[in-house]
């Protein structure tokens, strides 16, 4: 509102440095109904101005929970039901009159945040739960992070389900976007299945926000995006030309970018004269680091520009180094030096199995080659003794009579049950 002069009444606050003194942190907006409508406040909030993410939620909402609104919170659904009907002015619910939230939210059902699950921060009685998150989910609490869907789990043998967690993240233009796990920053439009980032040792996914959304006010940054590399492949021994194409990737800058592929810097990484948003390199060697020789079959190989000012973008999947046939794999010899430890034993049965397999298969077949031919022999005897004229006593299935030298071929078949 407007502020009055005067001499100190009034009721004006002062201070005692001058205005341009004062260093104070930048205002926040004020989320709740911003660009709902005035039905937001003169409606039901079973109307549409509620109906948008952390506002009304109802029955259908997933019991891992939501977000509230600006997913600055992890929080749960208001809804509950109650011992009798509420006041008519609010039952939201058709049939339902029990059903509704909160009485100081006029019992509308809204996503409300868990005490100790702020994205934002988190005080001292939520740290140690803080603190298991980050260690086992590779979350985080920070001015900006946010609640999005998350399996993951550090632990590549523990399946986590799909819950919300807050995770830091951050803007590269008004259509990209970067979250953080641990200490590492993803780019979401950057991964092999878009939107859906994997940490290589971990398992589960985080799923990331709409970046039209969340960033739809943000600058475009500079950082490099890497739109395609040709050729997709070329020999592990090195010295294949690669074109580069993008936006962003340091071509005009004053210091070359620098260029990788598989973590190894490609040599002569250069703008192209005709298009500066366009790189030019020769592909380094793809050595073994455990030999040092050329490394052997196909390896495929995330490609990755880094700018002079720190920025960098990369392109998953998108170079092969082709290297020479390898050896037949191998398995190394058992330890036994601690004795038959279940390792031990458990190594033992892993290599075994085949072979007892194996050698069942062949059992089976020989059991069934056997039988066969002890039913053909029966069947070539049976029609010998009938051509013979001889009387073979085995009832028919459907007339009940003895089979003889009369019978028709039909009939000694369907009198021989195999």
């Amino acid at each position: 509102g407007g502020g009055g002069g005067g001499d100190g009444g009034g009721g004006v606050l002062r201070a005692s440095a001058p205005p341009s003194a004062i260093a104070l942190p930048p205002r926040l907006p004020f989320l709740w109904g911003a660009g709902r409508g005035c039905g937001f406040v003169t409606g039901s909030c079973a109307g549409s101005p509620w109906s948008a993410p952390g506002y009304f939620c109802d029955s259908a909402a997933p019991p891992a929970g939501g977000c509230t609104l600006g997913r600055e919170a992890v929080g749960y659904c208001t809804l509950s039901t109650y011992s009798a009907p509420l006041p008519p002015q609010f039952q939201y619910f058709d049939g339902q009159p029990n059903l509704g939230g909160n009485p100081p939210d006029d019992y509308c059902p809204r996503w409300a945040s868990y005490s100790n699950y702020h994205c934002r921060y988190s005080d001292d009685s939520s740290q140690a739960f803080a603190a298991s998150k980050s260690a086992t989910r590779g979350e985080d609490r920070c001015d900006s992070c946010r609640c999005s869907l998350s399996s993951l789990h550090s632990s590549s043998f523990q399946q986590a389900s799909s819950s919300y967690g807050c995770y830091e993240e951050r803007c590269l233009s008004a259509t990209r976007m970067q979250m953080r796990v641990g200490q590492t920053w993803y780019e979401c439009n950057a991964q092999p299945e878009p939107g859906i980032i994997r940490v290589p040792g971990w398992s589960g996914f985080l799923r990331c926000p709409n970046a039209t959304e969340a960033c739809s006010t943000a600058y475009d940054l500079g950082w490099p995006l890497i739109a395609s590399v040709t050729p997709a492949k070329g020999p592990a021994s090195g010295g294949t030309p690669i074109t580069v194409s993008g936006a962003n990737l340091g071509g005009d800058d004053p210091d070359p970018p620098t260029l990788s592929l598989c973590g190894t810097d490609a040599s002569d990484t250069r703008p192209s004269v005709s298009d500066p948003s366009t790189l030019l390199a020769t592909t380094p060697p793809l050595l073994d680091p455990s030999t040092g020789d050329i490394h052997t079959g196909t390896t495929v190989c995330t490609v990755h520009v880094r700018r002079a000012n720190g920025r960098y973008g990369q392109a998953p999947l998108a170079f092969s180094f082709v290297g020479p046939p390898g050896p037949p794999p191998s398995q190394p010899p058992i330890n036994l030096d601690d004795g038959w430890t279940p390792d031990a034993l458990l190594s033992v049965g892993l290599r075994v199995w085949p072979y007892v397999l194996t050698a069942l298969a062949g059992l089976c077949t020989l059991h069934w080659a056997y039988s066969t031919a002890r039913q053909l022999r029966a069947i070539h005897q049976l029609l010998k003794a009938v051509g013979g004229g001889a009387v073979v006593e085995m009832s028919s299935t459907t007339a009940g009579a003895p089979v003889g030298a009369g019978a028709s071929a039909q009939q000694v078949e369907r009198s021989f049950a195999l």
